[in-house]
């Protein structure tokens, strides 16, 4: 929840988002939270210190964020 609420704190997030929504922080959140749980993250793993998690959860906590942030046209992902 800390890396998820960092990121959407930015400025340029909320200017992005800002017409879109009324929230746009919300709206992010729980965009992340649905990709997360379809990938096998359930809602307590997202208050959970991250060097609680595995590396597994901690990849998809990472991968629905960057989703759920819609902002990018490409993710490039490192297969190692």
């Amino acid at each position: 929840m800390d890396f998820l609420g960092n990121v959407t704190s930015f400025n340029a997030h909320k200017l992005l988002w800002r017409n879109r929504y009324e929230d746009p922080t919300e709206e992010t959140q729980e965009r992340a939270f649905e990709v997360g749980e379809e990938w096998g993250v359930s809602s307590d793993k997202w208050s959970q210190p991250w060097t609680s998690l595995s590396g597994g959860e901690a990849q998809r906590v990472l991968l629905a964020t960057a989703l759920a942030l819609d902002h990018a046209d490409v993710l490039l992902l490192d297969g190692e």
